[in-house]
């Protein structure tokens, strides 16, 4: 009796001291301080291990008796930990393991004891990561592997016994790739001389920066395979002109910036490039008229983004451009006019973004592309006059915002689109259309007889009258006029809302209009449109 007395004393020690081990709840720890002080076999919620201060975390010792997660652990943004050393005590997570934006971390030694995650891995933004090591015991993963722009990321065959249609295996359709220094294909990753690049002979372990021609002109890499990101940019004026000897160079696990080079009229020399991990910029290359030596590529992992060519006229050269993994936008380039050689993109991850580009006068050029992930946002674009281009637009998961392109009248190629009978389609609450040359209603977007404008205030052309600014909020001033003549200013419902006379370089206040699209008949036969905002 005695002896059992004391065994159920034993056990319910045992339970008591197990008991007051684990945290329940959710567990956020910023600093090594709480790193240090933790004490707990198991957090029942989610554990995040996010540092609000650069460099606060420097290691996870403290974390050297914890078994189980119960929710997601979510290590974040640390930015001088060096590894996951401290965690070798954990065996299971039962939702998500996040592991992402550590810069300095490269592998995940630590993790050596972990079996099981619940739903998904996601390995994202550890710009030094180079293999998977650590991961070696883990036999089951519930839902989703996702490893995106881990640049150094390239050898991935710690793996390779995770893949199948078995219980906790991750299938096809689960396996998430994008944007690492290697990213194989599902096949690939299941056979194990495909799991990983090696050969020195195919991998360059870094960035390359290039600031001057004589930089480019000694370009010797032959390595076709970067790691890290590419940087072309001048830091002399019109000292680089051309990009001829990067010949080599297939994919790119980084990033690519080809920005602020003045006197650059042609992207040739990067003709074998087929894959950007991260971003792709094209920034403010004045001399630059076309795409011209990008017609390799075919998949860009996180922003494509065009901006600030003044002399840019087209952009052709990116035929072979299928996906964009993120943000695809186009910006401020004053003398793009169409969309041209962007007939294979089909697929646009996030969000669609077109603005300041005042002499783009339609989408032609994008009849293949079907699906936008989140928003479509076309503003300012002030010669834009039709949406003709995406008739073949079947999906945008959020808003579509339409406002200020003083020209468009023609909406008809995206009507299919507006609705709330599938899924893809645009809602009544997320449709945003102003400010432009016409604003059909959320129901006469939908109608083939009210899809362009039936406004009876077109506009007279007439080159020698200018309005500027336009857009405005405080004045507007005229010119090109050779005598006073009469105005009046229109709402689009034809009300008369400001009249006067008018000379040449004289300026018709109109800080108290609402904002909104308006008409100027100038003599009684010129018709102008102004836009207050």
């Amino acid at each position: 009796m005695i002896k059992l007395n004391t065994t159920i004393l034993f056990l319910l020690f045992t339970y008591l001291g197990f008991a007051q081990n684990t945290y329940t709840g959710n567990l956020t720890l910023t600093t090594q301080a709480e790193i240090d002080a933790f004490t707990y076999t198991e957090v029942t919620g989610n554990l995040f291990i996010d540092e609000t201060l650069d460099g606060e975390i420097v290691n996870l010792n403290g974390l050297s008796t914890l078994t189980q997660v119960g929710g997601t652990l979510r290590i974040f943004g640390n930015k001088q930990l060096t590894s996951l050393n401290g965690l070798e005590a954990l065996v299971s997570v039962g939702q998500i393991l996040q592991v992402d934006s550590n810069t300095t971390i490269t592998s995940l030694s630590g993790l050596d004891n972990l079996i099981s995650i619940g739903i998904n891995l996601n390995i994202s933004r550890n710009t030094a990561l180079t293999t998977l090591s650590g991961l070696d015991a883990l036999t089951s993963v519930g839902g989703e592997l996702d490893l995106d722009r881990n640049y150094s990321l390239t050898n991935l065959c710690t793996i390779s016994g995770l893949f199948g249609d078995g219980t906790g295996q991750i299938s096809a359709e689960e396996y998430v790739l994008i944007g690492n220094g290697y990213n194989p294909t599902y096949t690939e990753i299941q056979n194990m001389t495909d799991c990983s690049i090696t050969s020195t002979a195919t991998v360059y372990a870094g960035s390359i920066i290039l600031t001057s021609q004589a930089e480019v002109d000694a370009f010797s890499i032959t390595q076709s395979n970067i790691t890290g990101s590419l940087v072309v940019t001048e830091a002399t004026p019109n000292d680089i002109t051309n990009l001829n000897t990067l010949t080599s160079i297939n994919t790119i696990g980084g990033e690519v910036f080809i920005q602020s080079n003045a006197a650059l009229t042609s992207l040739s020399g990067l003709d074998n490039l087929t894959t950007v991990g991260g971003n792709f910029f094209i920034d403010n290359n004045d001399s630059l008229t076309s795409l011209n030596g990008l017609d390799a590529l075919t998949t860009v992992g996180d922003y494509f983004y065009v901006y600030r060519n003044d002399s840019l006229l087209t952009l052709s050269g990116v035929d072979a451009l299928t996906t964009v993994g993120r943000f695809f936008r186009v910006r401020n380039n004053q003398s793009l006019t169409a969309f041209n050689s962007l007939n294979s993109l089909t697929t646009v991850a996030t969000s669609f973004w077109v603005w300041d580009n005042h002499a783009l006068v339609s989408f032609n050029g994008l009849t293949n592309l079907t699906t936008i992930g989140e928003d479509v946002q076309i503003f300012q674009n002030d010669a834009l006059t039709s949406l003709n281009g995406l008739d073949n637009l079947t999906s945008v998961a959020r808003n579509l915002n339409i406002n200020t392109n003083i020209e468009l009248e023609e909406y008809c190629a995206i009507g299919s689109l507006i609705g709330d009978t599938d899924p893809g389609q645009i809602s009544e609450a997320e449709y945003n259309v102003f400010n432009n040359g016409y604003n059909p209603t959320y129901t006469e977007i939908q109608g083939t007889t009210t899809c362009s404008t039936l406004s009876v205030n077109t506009e007279v052309k007439n080159s020698s009258i200018r309005i500027f600014p336009n857009p405005s909020n405080n004045f507007i001033q005229i010119s090109g006029i050779s005598e006073t003549l009469s105005y009046s200013l229109y709402d689009t419902l034809g009300k008369a809302v400001k009249q006067g006379s008018i000379s040449n370089n004289e300026k018709i206040n109109i800080n108290s209009l609402p904002k909104g699209l308006y008409y100027l008949n100038i003599g009684n036969t010129i018709y102008k449109k102004v836009i207050t905002k």
